[in-house]
């Protein structure tokens, strides 16, 4: 995993948490 996707990951999550 690069650290790119791991920061999009983490920003995938972060805007989950926002929505819902």
């Amino acid at each position: 995993m690069t650290v790119f996707q791991a920061d999009s990951l983490a920003f995938s999550i972060l805007i989950h948490r926002l929505i819902y």
